[in-house]
């Protein structure tokens, strides 16, 4: 798989997890080849909407290849402004071990 089409507001929720993860996740995971993970923290909710990086993991450099994102925090869950994934075969990440 790879998320080369997404666009637009995503909010997480399912049994796959419901927040990209803050901590590098190992390649062939995520039902891709190349998984992106958070580099930064998630926003406080007082932050409003921030700008963060989404690192697509190669095995030979964790964070090469990368897309920009917005994240705001709702109150109990997140929302991301997704764009196409920067590298074919990129898939963006949950964490499922993170639920309110």
């Amino acid at each position: 798989m790879n998320d080369e089409n997404v666009v637009g507001w995503y909010r997480f929720k399912s049994s796959g997890g419901w927040k990209i993860p803050e901590t590098v996740v190992p390649v062939n995971h995520c039902s891709g080849k190349y998984p992106g993970w958070l580099d930064g923290p998630h926003p406080n909710v007082g932050d409003g909407e921030v700008l963060r990086k989404v690192c697509f993991n190669d095995d030979e450099n964790r964070c090469n290849v990368y897309q920009r994102i917005w994240v705001k925090n709702c109150i109990g869950y997140f929302v991301y402004l997704l764009w196409p994934a920067t590298y074919t075969y990129g898939v963006y990440c949950t964490d499922p071990g993170w639920q309110q």
